[in-house]
């Protein structure tokens, strides 16, 4: 291994039926602002919340695995250390199985807000690429007969992926190409923003603290949990891809992003998100007030009510 292949968690996507309805629901409940409007890409939906540390995607895919009722959360997306071409590079001398990444250019995946903070007007507005056999050993995209021709390490594999980024940002063929594009349900990926990270990050901070100030008090996203079956092979997935961060006690941190946290569970997949307060206190009579505390909440953890949430499982922590 030369170097790390991603560096943090840039956002967590959450999947629904309605992804503007979610995203309301979710700006309300936690007091989140606006990162970027609806951006209505060919082969999905997209509005993006300001999380403090990180962000928050509602998504909607447009082909594909559909969510069912309520809201899920579907993906993982992590910062390259530098590229996305160069993460790809890295991990595949890691054996980890992904697509060769894919550019999304042009106005119909463009966030309008992101404008002021893009690199060139022309280039990507993001390159991103999904990974399999870490969240679990299966290979459920790379194994899809539509993309063995975009996995990374094959021969063409860049060319075709640049072929197929092209009918992805096109308004036409992005619609009919949605479902031979679409992650599964539940994924991983990296994703390259083509705009200055570090400058909308400070900007989309200030927002989130202005709401917070008024609002439930929240500092950022702590933890993003995962379970699995198998925590003993899950963590030696989880190893391999997060190097040379280290796993103690099955808690990765991830810079100044939210840490990845394994625990045993019945199933492998996303678990939950665990949330930061400035003043536990504060928060919980702010969640009181707003009939958003949820059972099982103690005096060091405070739970959502799933059903303000759509069946999400939040908690909060001082």
């Amino acid at each position: 291994m030369s170097g790390p292949a991603v560096t943090r968690i840039d956002h967590v996507n959450v999947a629904s039926r309605d992804p503007e309805g979610t995203a309301a629901v979710l700006a309300e409940v936690l007091a989140l602002p606006i990162s970027a409007p609806q951006v209505g890409c060919p082969t999905f939906e997209l509005i993006i919340l300001g999380v403090g540390n990180m962000t928050l995607e509602s998504t909607r895919q447009r082909g594909g695995p559909q969510p069912g009722e309520g809201i899920t959360l579907a993906g993982i997306v992590f910062e390259p250390d530098t590229t996305a071409a160069a993460a790809s590079a890295e991990l595949q001398d890691r054996a980890i199985a992904h697509m060769a990444p894919l550019a999304f250019s042009g106005p119909h995946t463009r966030p309008e807000t992101y404008t002021p903070y893009r690199h060139d007007a022309d280039g990507p507005n993001w390159r991103v690429f999904p990974l399999d056999g870490v969240l679990n050993e299966a290979t459920p995209i790379v194994s899809r007969p539509s993309a063995r021709a975009m996995v990374a390490g094959t021969r063409g594999s860049l060319t075709v992926a640049a072929a197929a980024g092209r009918i992805a940002s096109g308004r036409r063929l992005g619609r009919m190409a949605a479902g031979l594009l679409a992650p599964s349900a539940e994924y991983l990926a990296v994703c390259e923003w083509g705009h200055d990270v570090p400058a909308r990050r400070e900007a989309d901070a200030e927002r989130f603290a202005a709401a917070q100030a008024a609002g439930p008090g929240l500092t950022g996203v702590r933890e993003v949990v995962v379970t699995a079956s198998d925590v003993d092979a899950a963590r030696e997935r989880w190893q391999r891809l997060l190097d040379p961060a280290t796993g103690t006690g099955d808690r990765w941190v991830l810079g100044e992003g939210p840490a990845l946290v394994l625990e045993a569970g019945v199933r492998d997949g996303l678990a939950r998100l665990v949330l930061g307060a400035a003043s536990l206190e504060k928060t919980r009579s702010w969640l009181t007030n707003h009939a958003l505390l949820g059972a099982g909440s103690t005096d060091t953890e405070l739970r959502i009510e799933p059903t303000r949430v759509g069946g999400l499982d939040l908690r909060i922590t001082g």
